[in-house]
């Protein structure tokens, strides 16, 4: 048998053409993308999530019939603070295993879902959830935001796909997803794992981390958050909205200050050692390093000491390293690729990448390795 984009399921025995098929397209399958023989038949899907089940018919009329219809879903977006609708899939390519007994799905939105073909018989087709997506699911668009926590094994991520994700690397599955009716621009994880941060166009929110969800529990008017970050020890967040940052209490969610130095929109922001400070980077060609005042953490001030302008440069990233005679070296680097140690506003060490523009640095638990990420 072979399927059409129109629906129709070509027919052909010993080489001879018997007919099509079109009930498939009588219950709504369209555009039909694969086809996969089994022992009772074969099985077919295409655009609008639709699988469509033939089996041998016993009119010798009519060489199959289709036999069961089962939609292929995916969560959708929580509108209104209802619950969560669900959402056709496009399947784009199916295989069984040998034992026929579970059937994969390749889908549109870059997923990986089994079937449980065998259970068939018995399968509710008006239950929507019987497709499982493998390891949890993924990313179908660019990851815009990643983060992980220290005491416990999670990463958080969110993208384009206006999704956040909460993985568990020890056992290398997603554990849960958080559908937007809007793209998610930037995240952070508390260093618990119970608090997520993220990003959004209009408001930062603040999330629980739950064992089967993630729930709001405050918003703060940061628009246009491309950057957020909790700080060491938990206890302050930090966001950025273009050239400014805020300063909140994480758990109070009280604004402590805002700090303004910045004359273009800042990319990158890191906290010192023991949260005694903090360091920033931006678009100008400006990394600052600030520091709570006197009174105590309730305002910071810049250290104009360890002030390092360069205006031919755009720096995307900064990662404060461990305090070491009474300085905090800040390693930075930009569009030039090349990654700067600096000191005291001064230039000690300076290496090319050779990787092109550079986006990301992290440095290791133990300071001795810096990883980088190119664009």
């Amino acid at each position: 048998a072979a399927c059409t984009d129109d629906g129709e399921i070509i027919a052909i025995e010993k080489g001879e053409y018997r007919g099509a098929l079109t009930a498939a397209r009588e219950h709504g399958a369209v555009h039909l993308h694969s086809i996969s023989a089994f022992a009772r038949g074969f099985v077919t899907a295409g655009k609008g999530g639709m699988l469509c089940i033939f089996e041998a018919s016993k009119d010798d009329k009519e060489l199959y019939q289709l036999s069961h219809t089962f939609a292929c879903t995916a969560p959708g977006p929580q509108i209104g603070g209802g619950p969560a609708g669900r959402m056709p899939v496009e399947i784009t390519s199916l295989s069984l295993i040998p034992s026929e007994e579970v059937l994969i799905c390749a889908c549109a939105n870059s997923q990986l879902a089994s079937f449980p073909l065998a259970n068939i018989d018995i399968l509710n087709a008006e239950d929507d959830t019987h497709f499982s997506f493998i390891a949890g699911g993924f990313h179908h668009q660019t990851i815009t935001g990643l983060d992980v926590c220290v005491k416990k094994p999670l990463l958080l991520t969110c993208g384009v796909d206006r999704t956040v994700r909460v993985w568990n690397y020890s056992t290398k599955q997603c554990e849960q997803v958080k559908h937007f009716p809007e793209e998610p621009l930037s995240c952070s994880l508390h260093p618990s794992g119970n608090l997520a941060l993220v990003g959004f166009s209009d408001k930062l929110r603040l999330f629980n981390v739950l064992m089967d969800d993630i729930r709001q529990i405050a918003d703060m008017p940061v628009k246009g958050c491309r950057e957020c970050r909790f700080s060491n020890g938990g206890q302050y967040f930090a966001a950025v909205s273009g050239p400014h940052i805020y300063i909140f209490a994480t758990y109070s969610t009280e604004h402590i200050c805002v700090l303004k130095g910045h004359s273009a929109v800042v990319r990158s922001i890191s906290w010192r050692e023991g949260d005694l400070g903090m360091a920033s980077a931006g678009i100008d060609g400006a990394v600052y390093e600030w520091s709570w005042g006197a009174d105590g953490p309730v305002l910071m001030d810049r250290i104009g000491a360890s002030d390092f302008v360069l205006k031919t440069s755009k720096f995307d990233v900064v990662v404060c390293g461990p305090r070491a005679k009474g300085a905090t070296p800040l390693l930075t680097a930009g569009n030039e690729g090349i990654i700067r140690n600096v000191e005291n506003g001064a230039v000690t060490c300076e290496k090319r990448a050779e990787l092109g523009r550079l986006a990301t640095l992290v440095l290791s638990r133990s300071d001795k390795m810096l990883l980088a990420g190119s664009h």
